[in-house]
């Protein structure tokens, strides 16, 4: 019989071949473990661009996205060449970015919403991030979220931090989300313990240590 935990302690390439080749149950139920909350937090960043999030829909898009990945025997997934260990995280970004996408535009062909931008201003907003003295970037302060994450729910706790502070999502509603197995708590733990780290990352680095930045608000 399978060892459950050893496919929790696959590297994603590894796992990802384990899938493909042998097929084994209890590796795709690893694989979706790990990467249902990144693939359901970019439905939900979408739906609430097009003003239409519901946790219904995100869960009914995030079938779409494993389906999608199934068809023509995983070629999507066979086909993909992983250039380093996190490609695999990015590509399901992108194909649960397209799928839902896809769904909106179907949904309510009158909307559209507006692309994602790399280089976005946080936005000051109460119960998110207190006052920036001087603008951030996003790509700043999303390599200082990598710089604080590591381990197996690495990418669980980048998209509770992003959901949070850059989509204004409450630790109830993202507790809730598909992926996240977390309470509403465990998910200000996650939070709290995050906005501390990025702080500490953020004030340490010459480059932004002059911009005086404030302390993260773990309010929710």
């Amino acid at each position: 019989m399978p060892d459950k935990n050893k496919y929790a302690q696959m590297s994603n390439r590894k796992l990802l071949a384990e899938c493909l080749e042998n097929r084994q149950s209890e590796a795709w139920l690893e694989f979706v473990r790990r990467f249902l909350p990144v693939i359901s937090a970019e439905i939900a960043r979408v739906a609430r661009q097009y003003n239409h999030y519901s946790e219904d829909i995100v869960k009914d898009v995030t079938g779409s996205v494993y389906l999608k990945l199934c068809n023509n025997q995983f070629a999507s997934l066979r086909n993909l060449r992983l250039e380093h260990e996190n490609s695999l995280f990015r590509y399901l970004q992108l194909v649960a970015f397209s799928v839902a996408h896809d769904f909106f535009k179907k949904l309510l062909p009158e909307l559209d919403a507006d692309e994602p931008k790399d280089d976005l201003i946080i936005p000051n907003q109460t119960g998110s991030v207190e006052q920036i003295e001087r603008a951030i970037s996003l790509n700043e302060i999303q390599r200082a979220v990598e710089k604080a994450t590591r381990g197996g729910n690495a990418q669980r706790d980048r998209a509770i931090f992003s959901l949070h502070y850059f989509q204004g999502f409450s630790t109830s509603a993202i507790a809730r989300l598909p992926g996240i197995n977390l309470t509403s708590k465990g998910v200000e733990s996650v939070i709290s313990r995050l906005s501390i780290a990025v702080r500490n990352t953020l004030t340490s680095d010459k480059k932004t240590s002059s911009k005086k930045i404030r302390v993260f608000s773990a309010r929710v």
